[in-house]
C-alpha cells in the first residue's frame, strides 16, 4: 500500500487511511482544522499515510509528504475469507472559503481477503529439508530434485516425494492469490511421500499367531545400505502360537504372496499351459533352501518349477511334505495330482553347485496336458539359514515366520512274523 498527500492540489489537500474493518463508519463534515479528521481517524485505529494541518496564520493546509509506505500487515491464525474494509478520508481547504473552513470526503473500500494457515504445510516441508541429506539429495534443477540414491522411475516412491515436495514448497511461498490445494492437504501429501521412503516392514503370521502384524516403519538411514537393505534387523515380533502340527523354525523374507485365484483349463490342449511366473532374483549359493506353498484343485496335474534364465543354478533336491506324483531333474520339476476341492501344498527346493549363482531364477506353474487347474493363496520364501530374531530386511519387505513339520517315527515289530514282507522291524516317519 502506496499513499502519499496531494500538495499539488489548489490549497494542499491531504490523504487520510484507516483500516475500518469491524468498525461502524462516523459521519464526517465541514469542521474547523484538522483536529475533527485527527479524532475521527484515532476512534479507528488509523493508519496515517499523509497528515493535514490547518494554519490559522495560512489560508490553506500544510502538507508534510509521506506517512505511511509498506505493507498492511495482518496476523493470519485460521484458513478463511475475509472482507477487510478500509476507510478513505480526503480533507481540502479553498482561499475564498475564508480561515479555517476545510472540506472533507470520505469513502470505504472492501477488500476480499483469502487467508491461509500454513503452520502444518511449514513444519511439513522443514522435516522434509531435514531428511534431505538422509535422502542424498544432491541438487536441484529446474524444480526438481536429485538424489544420489533414488532415481526417477518411481522407485522407492521418490517421484511422488519430489512432486509433493515441490507443490509445498511453492504454496508455502506463494502470498498473493489464491490456493487450488489447502494448505494441510499439502501438508499431508508431503508428509506421506516422506513416510513412504522410508523402509516399511510388514508381518505374515503364515498360519501361525504373532504378538503383532502390525507394519513397522524403520527410518531412512544414512548411507543407500539403509535404503537397500538392513542387515541382522532384530525383529520386534515373537511368535505367540506356531502353526498347528509345526514348530518355528525362524524369520524369513516372503518373496511372494500372491492371492489371486488362477484358472487354466488345459484339458484338451498341448503338452502344458503356463498358469504363472515369477522372477526371484539371487544370489543362489549352494544349499540355500527355497519354499513354495499354495493351495490347488481342479483334475490332472499342477506342475512347479524353480529353474533360471541360461545359466542359472540348478536344482539338487527337489520335496513335497504333502506328497508329490513326480520328482523331476534340476529345474526342480515337482508334480501333484489335483483333487475336486482345495489342498494345501509344500515344495521345498534346495540349491545346488551347478550354474551361476547370479542369475535370476523363476517360480513356475503349469497345467499339463489333461489337467484343469485353479491356484491361489501363492507364497514363496527362503527356509535356509534363517535366525529366530533377526532377518536382512530391503524395502517394503514382508516377514515371516517358517515352520518346520513336526514328524514321528513309527517302530513297526512284527513279533516274530512277517511285516510288509519282513520279519524284522520296521520304522517309518
Amino acid at each position: 500500500m502506496f499513499v502519499t498527500d496531494d500538495q499539488d492540489s489548489a490549497s494542499g489537500g491531504q490523504w487520510y487511511v484507516a483500516d475500518m474493518t469491524g468498525l461502524e463508519s462516523i459521519g464526517c463534515a465541514t469542521s474547523d482544522g484538522a483536529d475533527n479528521a485527527g479524532t475521527y481517524l484515532g476512534r479507528t485505529n488509523y493508519i496515517v499515510a499523509g497528515e493535514y494541518k490547518g494554519r490559522t496564520d495560512m489560508d490553506w493546509g500544510e502538507g508534510e509528504g509521506i506517512r505511511y509506505c509498506g505493507p498492511w500487515v495482518r496476523s493470519l491464525t485460521s484458513d478463511a475469507s475475509k472482507v477487510y474494509t478500509i476507510h478513505t478520508m480526503y480533507a481540502n481547504k479553498h482561499k475564498s472559503w475564508g480561515t479555517n473552513y476545510y472540506y472533507f470526503t470520505h469513502g470505504e473500500i472492501s477488500l476480499n481477503a483469502t487467508q491461509y494457515n500454513k503452520s502444518s504445510l511449514r513444519t511439513a516441508v522443514q522435516n522434509a529439508i531435514k531428511a534431505m541429506p538422509k535422502l542424498g539429495v544432491n541438487g536441484i534443477s529446474s524444480g526438481n530434485i536429485t538424489s544420489c540414491y533414488f532415481d526417477d522411475d518411481g522407485t522407492y516412491q521418490w517421484t511422488a516425494f519430489r512432486n509433493a515436495f515441490k507443490a509445498a514448497v511453492l504454496a508455502l511461498t506463494k502470498v498473493d492469490g489464491t490456493l487450488d490445494t489447502a494448505p494441510a492437504t499439502l501438508a499431508t501429501n508431503l508428509n506421506n511421500a516422506l513416510d513412504g521412503l522410508k523402509t516399511k516392514v510388514f508381518f505374515d503370521s503364515n498360519g501361525g499367531t504373532l504378538s503383532s502384524v502390525s507394519d513397522v516403519t524403520v527410518d531412512v538411514g544414512t548411507s543407500t545400505s539403509v535404503i537397500s537393505s538392513v542387515s541382522n534387523w532384530t525383529v520386534p515380533v515373537t511368535v505367540t502360537t506356531p502353526k498347528t502340527g509345526h514348530s518355528f523354525t525362524g524369520w524369513s523374507l516372503r518373496l511372494i504372496n500372491d492371492t489371486t485365484e488362477y484358472h487354466v483349463n488345459n484339458t484338451s490342449g498341448s503338452s502344458y499351459a503356463e498358469v504363472k511366473q515369477w522372477t526371484i532374483s539371487p544370489p543362489f549359493n549352494t544349499g540355500d533352501q527355497y519354499r513354495l506353498e499354495f493351495d490347488a484343485k481342479g483334475s490332472g496335474v499342477v506342475t512347479n518349477y524353480f529353474y533360471g534364465a541360461s545359466g542359472y543354478r540348478k536344482i539338487e533336491s527337489s520335496v513335497s511334505d504333502t506328497g508329490a506324483s513326480y520328482v523331476g531333474g534340476t529345474d526342480g520339476d515337482i508334480r501333484h495330482t489335483l483333487s475336486s476341492s482345495y489342498k494345501h501344498f509344500t515344495v521345498t527346493w534346495t540349491i545346488g553347485s551347478e550354474g551361476t549363482s547370479t542369475v535370476d531364477k523363476y517360480v513356475l506353474f503349469r497345467a499339463l496336458a489333461g489337467s484343469d487347474v485353479y491356484a491361489k493363496n501363492i507364497k514363496f520364501y527362503k527356509v535356509s539359514g534363517i535366525s529366530t530374531t533377526k532377518v536382512t530386511i530391503g524395502f517394503n519387505d514382508t516377514v515371516l515366520p517358517v515352520w518346520t513339520i513336526h514328524k514321528s517315527t513309527l517302530t513297526v515289530n512284527p513279533n516274530s512274523g512277517t511285516w510288509n514282507g519282513d520279519t524284522s522291524s520296521q520304522s517309518f516317519t
